[in-house]
């Protein structure tokens, strides 16, 4: 047996079955759930390339696999990665039973999840992109359920993700023969300059980050945040192995200067645009732009850690956009579609399970000291500042503005209700019949469970944080 075959081609195949069971979402949902758990339960246990003892038989697994000349390779420090975004699928698809996304939601995001990983595997490494680009339009469907007409968000996703594949592909031609004359300057210069560009597409960085905001008003919020964490995580990660595997590019200052120029736009930008927002969808976007900014400025401080910080910043983030996604989908339905202050107004005393959880999830998010994010925001921004001030405080800057969003949308679920008006809790048939018999305990405690565990990080951060360390081997030429 092979890594890639156990950790990629299983649960891809394992996809497609769920998709022919797609009519029953919640049996699926379980079972994603579970799959997910042992695959995440295997990466840890299993070494490679080093045989197992099971019962009166041996088992290997080999890191290489080949497929058509071409090989996916997960090594033993790669397996740390692996637990990570098992447990994240397991925690998607037990999110759907809170969030009704539409019935293909397990076994697309079961698959896109496996050929995110194929694409950080695969080499040659341009051939990444072909991945990425085919787990996009995967997402399709589930942002455009059918009988659904698609927005603009829906259309500017496709054509940013879609521009930012060729220059990807270009830039493995050019690399070519920047390894055979690194002297040539002009060589150089143009492949660093398609490498910014194919991921400031596929990163949504200003000034191609529109479709988030619009995605998240449009869309499914639950949909959206899932898409805002994997696909920015999983393209940052392909960004640093460039920086790991080529020296002139790890070198450069002024690689480090642009990131952290982007970051401390995309944290003002994500930061402050949530602040102005009126639609609690917007600002799902916003914060993702917010979260993508913040990922920049650990990139950029690679001679201080950044690389830890980086990774550390994975466990709050995705722990709070779960928690927020599922709150802001329930507080969709709960609405008949609406997300303005005017349709949330008061749901806090009707709702205070899903409201409460929608706004530790947004000041998680905000670094409000004993959350999950602060201890990490804090070290960031005690880095930020030994490096510049200016950085330093955009990134205080942007979280104010995502805290101020915070607390204007804290003050309309909590504001008086109306007497005359009535909340009424509106589904999809597929949705009222598959999900309408959750149990109410099972809803307070999936709800109670990720705020509470935001809360507890944010105590007792020493209990979790040190668990991430070694994720950093992934990139040992980046760890100073």
């Amino acid at each position: 047996m092979t890594a890639p075959f156990l950790w990629i081609a299983m649960p891809l195949g394992l996809a497609v079955v769920l998709f022919f069971l797609r009519a029953w979402p919640r049996a699926i949902a379980f079972v994603g759930a579970g799959l997910s758990l042992v695959l995440a339960f295997a990466a840890w246990q299993l070494p490679l390339d080093a045989p197992v003892a099971l019962g009166v038989t041996t088992l290997r697994v080999s890191s290489t696999l080949e497929v058509l000349g071409r090989s996916f390779t997960i090594s033993d420090v790669d397996r740390p990665l692996l637990v990570v975004l098992f447990l994240l699928s397991a925690a998607w698809s037990l999110g759907a039973v809170l969030a009704r996304p539409v019935n293909l939601f397990v076994p697309v995001s079961l698959a896109i999840t496996s050929l995110l990983i194929a694409a950080l595997s695969v080499e040659p490494f341009l051939y990444a992109a072909l991945l990425i680009e085919i787990a996009v339009l995967l997402s399709v469907p589930l942002l455009v359920p059918p009988g659904q007409r698609p927005g603009r968000g829906v259309f500017r996703f496709l054509a940013f993700q879609t521009i930012g594949m060729p220059f990807i592909l270009f830039v493995g031609w050019l690399l070519v023969g920047v390894e055979a004359s690194p002297s040539d300057l002009d060589l150089v210069v143009r492949a660093a300059v398609l490498i910014g560009l194919g991921f400031a597409f596929l990163l949504a960085v200003f000034p191609f980050h529109s479709w988030l905001p619009m995605l998240g008003e449009e869309a499914d919020p639950f949909v959206v945040a899932f898409l805002a964490l994997m696909l920015p995580g999983v393209v940052s990660l392909f960004a640093m192995g460039f920086l790991n595997r080529y020296a002139w590019l790890r070198d450069s200052a002024d690689v480090y200067s642009l990131l952290a120029i982007q970051g401390a736009v995309m944290v003002l930008l994500g930061g402050l645009g949530a602040a102005l927002q009126k639609n609690l969808g917007k600002v799902l976007g916003y914060t993702a732009l917010f979260e993508i900014g913040l990922s920049l400025l650990s990139i950029s401080l690679v001679d201080q850690h950044g690389t830890g910080f980086f990774f550390a910043l994975l466990l709050p983030r995705s722990l709070a956009l779960i928690v927020l996604g599922i709150g802001v989908s329930r507080l969709k339905h709960l609405t008949g579609g609406g997300l303005t202050r005017a349709d949330l107004r008061s749901l806090g005393w009707q709702h205070p399970a899903v409201s409460i959880s929608v706004l530790v999830a947004l000041f998680t998010l905000a670094g409000v000291p004993l959350l999950a994010a602060f201890p990490v925001r804090l070290g960031l921004w005690m880095a930020l500042a030994g490096q510049s001030l200016w950085l330093a405080g955009a990134a205080l800057l942007g979280g104010g503005g995502l805290l101020l969003s915070g607390l204007r949308f804290l003050l309309t679920l909590i504001s008086q209700p109306d007497p005359e008006e009535e909340k009424v809790e509106v589904f999809t048939p597929d949705q009222e019949d598959a999900y309408t018999q959750t149990p109410v305990f099972l809803r307070w405690f999936l709800f109670g469970i990720g705020s509470f565990a935001l809360l507890l990080i944010g105590i007792f951060p020493q209990w979790v944080y040190p668990l991430l360390a070694d994720l950093q081997a992934i990139f040992p030429q980046l760890v100073p």
